[in-house]
């Protein structure tokens, strides 16, 4: 009864609720972010600094840049930032590291007044300036003078490990922006995955010095797409951040992760079994036609094509659900914990295909069972393989 029920919930989890179908792309996911300005978001820096060139450098492996800000500039731009974040924040002590991160974003040329918000692909900046010389009420002199002085501000040493591992904070913001089209949402999923990241950074996560939700909105929300992307590309070149960042490097944009996840796994399951099933071929022969597009091409593909001045294609989803019903219940009865089986993308497409995905995972896990497959590389490889072929007979679903 037990494994009944397994199968059954099996099946259940397969079957694509009638709210998924959307157009063409009905198994696609959401699009990107919105044009939402929001008030904590937007970073105040002195009118006048220094316009970073850095950017304008197309050789990632040129030198990054820092501005020239005395420490009198310092403290005004962290304690005018402190004022716009604090309402957000838990404590004094999470609104100045906030504002610190603001600071340093200003400081290595990450955020600008003086960045053009068009030619960054975005319809408006969040960042606003404010004039050193005007004078200002006695009440405002004194929390911008409270903001950063108190036993809430971080000593000397503590100042330098945020800045040590600043680099690799953004960098992670970068890929999540990228592989996810999202700063930061559903704070459950997000923190699991930057936690993970994070410890792949060889971080304790005790040394996270912000919380992702605080420090991927309030914090450096202001950064433009472009900015995060040639930032994280140029900081792997210099080999400034860490090597968990560098790897993830070529992650595909959010909205075409099924591109890149199912050719990894057809491309895996074709070493042992190089013909597919028949009616598979011309899938895959269509598949390959339009992943040649999107290598081409990465950001013309992402939900967030706009930000990037791209003009938004749209994968045809619909055209390869089979390939990956196949992939997913193969690796599924192999080893339900490889990492390609976490694919959102492979998954999703997989339950557009319930019936394909169900025959092909009863077919292949009672295989791999009566043969133990993992013992038995040699001529019981071929009868899995034949199997899939398509020349025997799937074994029969008892009633």
């Amino acid at each position: 009864m037990a494994e009944e029920k397994k199968e059954a919930d099996a099946f259940d989890a397969l079957v694509l609720a009638e709210a998924d179908f959307n157009g063409n792309c009905y198994v696609e996911g959401a699009e990107g972010e919105r044009y939402v300005p929001t008030g904590g978001y937007m970073v105040v820096v002195p009118e006048n600094l220094a316009v970073p060139h850095w950017l304008s450098d197309n050789d990632v492996k040129s030198d990054f840049e820092t501005l020239n800000i005395n420490a009198a500039t310092r403290k005004n731009i962290i304690a005018r930032n402190f004022r716009i974040v604090r309402p957000h924040c838990d404590s004094d002590r999470e609104a100045y590291v906030c504002a610190y991160y603001r600071y340093l974003a200003v400081w290595n040329g990450l955020v600008s007044a003086g960045y053009d918000h068009d030619a960054y692909h975005c319809s408006y900046s969040e960042v606003i300036t404010y004039v050193p010389a005007d004078a200002v009420d006695q009440p405002t002199k004194a929390a911008l003078y409270a903001a950063v002085h108190g036993p809430h501000v971080p000593n000397a040493g503590e100042l330098e490990k945020l800045r040590e591992v600043f680099f690799d904070y953004v960098g992670l913001l970068a890929y999540m922006f990228r592989a996810r089209g999202h700063h930061y949402l559903d704070e459950g999923k997000y923190d699991e995955t930057l936690n993970r990241i994070w410890t792949s950074c060889l971080y304790d996560l005790d040394q996270v010095p912000l919380r992702w939700k605080i420090g991927f909105t309030y914090g450096l929300h202001a950064i433009y797409p472009v900015v995060l992307d040639t930032f994280w590309r140029k900081a792997a070149a210099h080999s400034f951040i860490a090597g968990a960042l560098v790897k993830r490097l070529d992650v595909a944009a959010a909205g075409s992760a099924i591109m890149s996840s199912l050719f990894r796994g057809i491309s895996d399951i074709r070493v042992t079994i190089p013909k597919l099933p028949a009616d598979l071929e011309s899938q895959w022969d269509n598949f390959l036609a339009i992943h040649a597009l999107w290598k081409a091409n990465r950001w013309g593909y992402s939900v967030n094509a706009r930000l990037y001045g791209k003009e938004r294609i749209r994968i045809p989803e619909e055209d390869f659900s089979v390939l990956a019903s196949y992939v997913a219940a193969i690796y599924n009865s192999v080893q339900e914990d490889a990492p390609l089986t976490q694919s959102m993308s492979l998954q999703r497409n997989a339950r557009a295909n319930p019936v394909t995905g169900y025959i092909m995972w009863r077919a292949t896990s009672q295989m791999i069972n009566k043969y133990s497959m993992a013992l038995a590389y040699g001529d019981k490889i071929k009868d899995l393989r034949v199997l899939l072929e398509g020349k025997v007979d799937a074994p029969q679903v008892e009633e």
